[in-house]
């Protein structure tokens, strides 16, 4: 990149933090992600992807990342782990003995025996890193110069308070944990997670310069809570499909897991745009499938 001068500048860089597996791209995680780094290319912006040392390797002590996030230039950066092309090994034995414990409850599982208390899978996700791992994690960031430090999911936001190097920082937000806690309480189900309340996720990311949101929805709930942070919703890309001919009415299909998010878009689609499809189109056909069916009222 060079400037009016004709001299040659580096591009500005966003180093995006992790603390999850990417080693598909099938997901609503990992689709977001994807969304939001793109953008971030068509702004101009190189990108570094620095994981978390332990935490990032969630219940097995190997990874990958996929190449969808290499082919838009993504330098990966994984402390401490050893690297064998693209399949990263951790050398940890925490990672291992928690690797050795899931296996055992897989096993307990598949036997057929009740899991109790101290057995029971508990997703970490949700959870800030010890202050260890976050010391170390903004070390990695650090390394390397940029101009916007990214934290993915609120409970990675504290990490950004370690950061030493001057850069803009921000919060990429694709699932509240406390809106999903919401929605799994209000369905007399407890969440695998440890639970928040809104107020407790604000404080989590209340020292980012800006909010990146892949929901307006959720955008709307937390920036009143953060009015001092840039709140900025991060469209969605819609896929183009070629439509195969086929007799009959025009069909659309909903497809989605159940939990808070696709609960909000599926009463959007059904109460607010579904309405005006059938104004233009009155045979048409709306099928949903997944789990989340299970929210729809008998009509």
């Amino acid at each position: 990149m060079a400037d009016r001068m004709g001299v040659l500048r580096p591009a500005p860089r966003l180093t995006l933090l992790l603390a999850r597996r990417i080693a598909e791209t099938t997901s609503g995680n990992s689709a977001f992600l994807l969304v939001f780094l793109r953008a971030a290319r068509r702004a101009g912006l190189d990108l570094r992807l620095v994981f978390a040392p332990r935490r990032s390797f969630g219940n097995k002590p190997w990874a990958s990342v996929h190449p969808a996030f290499f082919d838009l230039g993504a330098v990966v950066d994984w402390p401490g782990a050893l690297r064998f092309g693209r399949l990263y090994v951790s050398p940890s034995p925490l990672v291992w003995s928690r690797f050795a414990g899931r296996l055992m409850q897989e096993g307990l599982r598949r036997a057929g025996l009740k899991l109790c208390r101290w057995t029971k899978v508990h997703s970490a996700l949700g959870d800030p890193l010890g202050r260890r791992e976050a010391a170390r994690l903004a070390q990695a960031a650090d390394r390397e110069p940029t101009d916007l430090v990214v934290a993915e999911y609120s409970p990675l936001g504290p990490v950004l308070q370690h950061l030493r190097r001057p850069a803009r920082t921000g919060v990429f937000i694709h699932d509240l944990f406390s809106l999903r806690a919401e929605a799994f309480l209000a369905q007399g189900r407890r969440p695998d997670y440890t639970l928040m309340t809104l107020e407790q996720e604000a404080e989590l990311v209340a020292h980012a310069d800006a909010l990146f949101f892949a929901s307006a929805n959720e955008r709307d709930r937390l920036r009143r809570l953060i009015p001092h942070a840039r709140s900025v919703w991060v469209r969605p890309e819609i896929p183009r499909h070629p439509l195969a001919p086929r007799e009959g009415p025009a069909r659309c299909v909903f497809l989605g897991t159940r939990h808070a998010g696709n609960a909000d878009a599926m009463a959007h689609l059904i109460d607010d745009i579904w309405p005006l499809v059938r104004q233009r189109r009155p045979d048409a056909e709306l099928w949903i499938a997944g789990s989340t069916c299970r929210d729809l009222t008998p009509q």
